[in-house]
């Protein structure tokens, strides 16, 4: 046998083994397949993704919730730490001073709101401390400590993330430091003069894990 015949056999039997090799190789996916494929996920998505996104705002509100508490209540203990806490004191007399803040709002350019109660300005009667998370606090000039006691303080409204997407609460700070929210049931402080803020029946669900 020549050369160029074994050469020509070998060829042949190459090209054979490689088309056997090609028709037992798994075959890709139809694009019928690809296309219910796609269909399905994006059903998946459709139900997982703004349940995701729910929960991503629920769990950030209560963490500015609780840091912005936190802040309120440090620097009434701050305050006193030194001074001495006054019953005339309004919650601008520790917080100007103790209170990490960004600006203060006081000409109506936002709004305090909560659910079906009346929505309330930040003006010159009920001013709000921005804070360096995007979170409002709001107070009453008018309101008080009333005293030094335990039972006495302010109360506040807070809106985590300083918009009417998320719900604010209201927040009682006591004289002693303690701060509880309206919706935990809890005696409001005696304060002194009026409190006209915004006012809370309940508590919204992003901190009701944590009150």
């Amino acid at each position: 046998m020549t050369a160029l015949k074994i050469a020509a056999k070998y060829s042949q039997a190459s090209i054979s083994t490689l088309r056997a090799s090609y028709l037992s190789a798994p075959k890709g996916f139809t694009l019928a397949e690809i296309l219910i494929a796609l269909a399905l996920l994006g059903a998946i998505a459709a139900f997982t993704i703004p349940k995701v996104l729910q929960s991503t705002g629920v769990s950030r509100a209560s963490a500015v919730a609780k840091e912005t508490a936190s802040m309120v209540s440090a620097a009434l203990g701050a305050y006193t730490l030194n001074n001495t806490l006054d019953p005339s004191d309004t919650f601008a007399t520790l917080a100007n001073a103790y209170l990490n803040y960004v600006k203060i709002v006081s000409d109506g350019s936002l709004t305090m709101t909560n659910g079906s109660a009346t929505a309330v300005a930040c003006n010159a009667t009920n001013p709000c401390y921005v804070m360096h998370s995007g979170a409002l606090v709001q107070y009453s000039t008018a309101n008080t400590f009333g005293g030094t006691s335990g039972s006495n303080g302010i109360r506040l409204a807070i809106d985590p993330d300083g918009s009417l997407e998320t719900e604010p609460f209201e927040a009682y700070l006591y004289a002693n430091g303690r701060i509880t929210t309206a919706g935990t049931g809890a005696t409001a402080p005696t304060g002194g003069g009026s409190y006209t803020g915004t006012v809370a029946a309940t508590d919204p669900s992003y901190i009701s894990d944590w009150t």
